[in-house]
């Protein structure tokens, strides 16, 4: 998979104007003091800059971002300050901007896109949206540029508390819309009749409806009565069947695919999500899509035979626990982000925990994914993968403890490529995967496998550095096994694991199979110091 951003600026700024400025948090975001208070990172070699113009769309000047250089894939520019939060707040962040070419941005808070700016406007327009601060009390706002452009304006750029939100809610049935539960027709105008109605909790009763590609908007939630109240796709290869809002809660139905490339819930730059007791089946594409999606939950859903149980990409702050994904003919649950050493791009806390993943015999990954700061992976249990049963890749500050995994072919745990601040404690490995033809050399996998580096790929793979290998089982099936096996790495700890059989090996290189592993005794403790030599604890 490959993820492109070519520019990112990021910018936390005031407005000291004259208008509106008692309600206004913010300092100089009308740039009338220059870039006072900003601070300005360039990294790598600079190819853009920013600047302030007599180009304002409100007193004399405004912030402009212009390139210098040739134009590449990369962090080109960095402009930023952090603001002060009130807990449990809502707030109202606003800008005006032009883009007087092609180029796009979007804007939101901690890295997670909000609104999108679109190029070709040459006159000044004012954005805005609102978001919470939660238990928060401070925060990011940024504006990042994902298109390649020759100059951006910003200014007039506002951060006040927004009004309260209504606390009346209307509740309505479906069929009081005119859907008809038996499938024979779409039930998606029924569900927008629901909503210009006023309805913020849609009730599905026991029944059949047909939805194709039916977007909510924020803060509409959908409940039906258990797994009866039953959605299928309607219409010629519908992407999806619902596609949810922000501020909502889907719970209490089921979604059949019907052996269609259809996803079932699809969420594009929602917050506050929560997805419970809905039961998914029978898909090639994925059964629950998060696309940059913070602070939601997916809990207590039943997802069967789907291309991927579960995907998030470029998500943060996700709980997704209890869940029940089996049958997967490609991964069950997985999460991606940055998938090169940029920690300044990564998304941040996602936890996995007592989740039952079992893929179909083709399945490849149990739970894994790229590039995020802060993960937990607790209470899984996990079999039947054709790689990897739990997986971080690029990931740091992250725990994997008190899971199961057997019958995984590449590994029952595993760091791929460099992984940081790692602790991998308390788990049971089951290593027992029946091959038809027993691997030899470097295809005699591992319990727990720390990758070597690949630096034909990625330049930057250095290895994995403070990793604590602490208190695990791992049993081994007849054959060839290699019950713990670290390829490369810094400051690693092995001890206090109880192995039944076999050795701990340490070495290795990427694609050469003729490369020398040594093996150490498993009853025995081991450190791998700064340097990598590995030496008794």
């Amino acid at each position: 998979m490959k993820k492109t951003i070519p520019l990112l600026l990021i910018a936390l700024c005031g407005l000291s104007g004259a208008l509106r400025a008692d309600s206004n948090l913010l300092t100089n975001g009308s740039f009338e003091d220059g870039l006072k208070d900003w601070r300005v990172d360039k990294p790598g070699k600079p190819v853009a800059e920013a600047v302030v113009v007599d180009e304002a769309a409100e007193g004399k000047q405004a912030l402009k971002l212009q390139f210098t250089g040739k134009r590449r894939s990369n962090v080109y520019l960095t402009v930023w300050r952090s603001v002060k939060l009130q807990p449990l707040t809502r707030y109202r962040f606003s800008f005006r901007a032009k883009t007087p070419d092609s180029g796009s941005f979007w804007a939101g808070v901690e890295y997670k896109p909000m609104v999108t700016v679109k190029g070709n406007q040459p006159d000044w327009k004012e954005y805005s949206f609102e978001f919470s601060s939660g238990e928060k009390n401070s925060a990011h706002l940024r504006f990042l540029v994902d298109s390649q452009a020759d100059s951006i304006l910003i200014d007039d750029v506002r951060l006040e508390k927004a009004p309260s939100a209504p606390t009346a809610e209307m509740t309505a049935s479906l069929l009081a819309f005119g859907a008809r539960p038996d499938g024979s027709e779409d039930a998606a105008p029924a569900f927008r009749k629901a909503v210009e109605a006023g309805a913020k909790t849609i009730l599905i009763p026991a029944g059949t409806f047909a939805v194709g590609e039916l977007a909510l908007p924020d803060s509409v939630s959908l409940r039906g009565v258990g797994e009866e109240s039953r959605l299928i796709p309607f219409g010629e290869k519908p992407k999806f069947v619902i596609r949810g809002g922000s501020n909502a809660m889907f719970s209490d139905f089921s979604v059949d695919l019907g052996g269609k490339k259809v996803q079932a819930l699809f969420f594009l730059r929602a917050r506050n999500v929560t997805v419970s007791r809905v039961f998914i089946r029978n898909s090639t594409a994925f059964g629950i899509n998060f696309d940059h999606v913070d602070n939601a939950q997916i809990e207590n859903c039943v997802i069967r035979d789907t291309h991927t149980g579960i995907m998030q990409t470029y998500c943060s702050n996700v709980r997704t626990m209890r869940n029940t994904v089996t049958g997967s003919i490609k991964h069950g649950i997985q999460f991606w982000s940055q998938d090169h050493w940029r920690p300044e791009a990564r998304t941040r806390n996602l936890w996995f925990c007592d989740n039952y993943v079992k893929n179909s015999p083709t399945g490849d990954g149990g739970i894994w994914g790229v590039g995020v700061i802060g993960v937990v992976m607790s209470g899984n249990i996990v079999e039947c993968a054709r790689d990897v049963g739990l997986d971080l890749e690029w990931c740091e500050d992250a725990v994997i403890s008190g899971n199961v995994t057997r019958d995984t072919e590449h590994g029952g745990i595993s760091l791929f490529f460099s992984c940081r601040n790692v602790t991998i404690t308390g788990n049971t490995v089951v290593n027992n995967r029946v091959y038809d033809k027993e691997p030899g050399g470097y295809w005699v996998r591992a319990g727990i496998w720390l990758t070597y580096p690949n630096t034909g790929t990625f330049k930057n793979d250095t290895g994995h550095e403070n990793i604590t290998i602490a208190g695990n089982t791992i049993v081994n099936g007849p054959g060839p096994r290699r019950p713990i096996w670290v390829g490369s790495g810094r400051n690693i700890l092995i001890r206090n694991n109880n192995i039944d059989r076999g050795m701990i090996y340490h070495g290795g290189k990427h694609g050469a199979a003729d490369a020398p592993i040594n093996a150490y005794d498993s009853r025995k403790d081991y450190r791998i110091d700064a340097s990598g030599a590995i030496a008794p604890f």
